[in-house]
């Protein structure tokens, strides 16, 4: 091989990795211009003995609440038994394990939505069904829990951000 050809690959090769790495740095920037978008910090929630607490992303500051809607609508009681549920009666609609604070939410309520009724806070983690939509369900461990909450029209707090 000749000189002329050796010196051609070595410039061939050099070209390539100055392309290569301006693409590669090029990729890079684009990342990194994503995720630090002005994007509004996501926020976080959480039932703690009844108190619902609500943190912002990377802090562990709380946050105040931006919205309360109060509406009226029929709250029952619901027990884990496939009568009242259907074959996975421990597991929700959202595919966690039921839980003290959790309930049943009509359907136009996302998953994760908090309400208080009668100052408790409940998370809506599952879905009543749909001849009873519009209603509110709450998950009790006994039966001597759901006889006492019955079937009543309460009055109902939405959180909304």
């Amino acid at each position: 091989m000749d000189r002329y050809a050796i010196h051609k690959i070595i410039q061939w090769l050099i070209i390539g990795v100055v392309v290569g790495s301006i693409i590669f740095f090029g990729i890079g920037c684009y990342q990194w211009g994503k995720s630090s978008s002005n994007k509004p910090p996501e926020l976080k929630s959480e039932l703690k003995d009844g108190e619902l607490i609500i943190y912002q992303e990377n802090t562990l500051a709380p946050i105040v609440q931006s919205r309360e809607a109060i509406i009226y609508t029929k709250v029952t009681a619901y027990l884990s038994v496939p009568e009242q549920t259907d074959s996975t009666p421990f597991i929700t609609a959202s595919g966690e394990m039921v839980f003290d604070g959790g309930i049943a939410c009509p359907t136009n309520l996302p998953f994760g939505t908090f309400v208080k009724i009668d100052g408790k806070w409940y998370e809506c983690n599952d879905r009543t069904h749909p001849r009873n939509d519009g209603t509110f369900d709450v998950w009790v461990e006994t039966m001597e829990e759901a006889v006492v909450w019955g079937s009543s029209v309460r009055e109902i707090t939405l959180l909304t951000f």
